[in-house]
């Protein structure tokens, strides 16, 4: 049997891929175990950590909005917003880097962010800006993704 080898970044590049898969399977399930939940944020944490390694901005911004919905997902309405607001100021200071689907997610984060923590107002700002760059997303596919996240729950009661 002979065995695979990597090198670091080749290593570290698998890890944070792996993990950020395991993040998005996590966020999925709905009937997580409270260990489940544990393995959700750490997930998040260790995907970013490892893109930090050997990524670029975008997957910093990327890594930090999974984490951001790991916190939503928790329930931890302040580190949600601590997060969702880290998320949007790295991406507006990176939008010659990002995608276009990367500002409507970070917007999105922010409506809902809010929403969680009861800022109408905020919400409502963000929620409009995350409508408005979603219909700017230029691929079909790419915008049918953000239009179904953006349709889906949870909005915390607000809408």
């Amino acid at each position: 049997m002979s065995e695979e080898k990597f090198t670091l970044e080749e290593a570290q590049k698998k890890f944070a891929i792996k993990a950020n898969g395991h993040t998005w399977n996590l966020l999925g399930n709905e009937d997580r175990t409270p260990e489940d939940d544990r393995m959700l944020l750490l997930a998040a944490q260790a995907s970013l950590y490892h893109w930090l390694q050997v990524g670029t901005v975008v997957n910093d911004f990327r890594g930090l909005y999974m984490i951001a919905k790991a916190y939503i997902a928790l329930g931890k309405k302040k580190n949600a917003l601590k997060f969702a607001k880290k998320t949007l100021k790295l991406t507006e200071a990176n939008t010659d880097k990002a995608a276009d689907f990367d500002i409507a997610f970070a917007y999105e984060l922010m409506a809902r962010a809010y929403a969680m923590n009861g800022k109408q107002e905020k919400f409502e700002k963000f929620h409009q800006k995350a409508a408005d760059a979603i219909e700017k997303v230029a691929d079909e596919q790419d915008k049918k993704i953000c239009v179904d996240d953006f349709a889906a729950g949870p909005w915390f009661g607000m809408k």
